[in-house]
């Protein structure tokens, strides 16, 4: 009977440090999944970040091509402004000139149509006295 008591009190002890041990492989194994979690959390915060930054990136870079075409179209259309400035100016002055001279011309025709109502009427004259000396 002596060895049933003994047989049993090593059973509870040996029941005993299994239940101990199972605890205790029961919290490392938490241990291990929590920390594995929170590995896992901060390597996908790390990933996101990075993709942001990589995203940002390459938006910027594109951002600087599209700014440098526009400033590139700026400057091209800048150009043409001026030209066409440049163009309306000197058609305006050679209106101008034009103006003028239609503006000289129309005098110097006033000028000969003056002249010619003068020669007529001269002639008219001219034929109106040639008349009553033949007669």
């Amino acid at each position: 009977m002596e060895s049933l008591r003994e047989k049993h009190a090593r059973t509870r002890k040996l029941i005993k440090l299994r239940r101990g041990l199972l605890f205790v492989g029961a919290i490392i194994l938490g241990v291990g999944v929590l920390t594995l979690v929170v590995t896992r959390e901060h390597q996908r915060r790390v990933d996101v970040a990075d993709g942001i930054a990589t995203f940002r990136e390459a938006e910027m870079k594109a951002n600087a091509k599209t700014i440098a075409k526009l400033s590139e179209k700026r400057d091209v259309l800048g150009r043409k402004v001026g030209d066409t400035e440049g163009t309306m100016r000197y058609l305006v002055n050679r209106n101008e000139g034009i103006d003028a001279s239609i503006e000289e011309l129309e005098a110097e025709i006033e000028r000969v149509d003056m002249r010619y109502l003068i020669d007529v009427a001269e002639l008219q004259r001219c034929g109106v006295q040639k008349g009553e000396l033949g007669e």
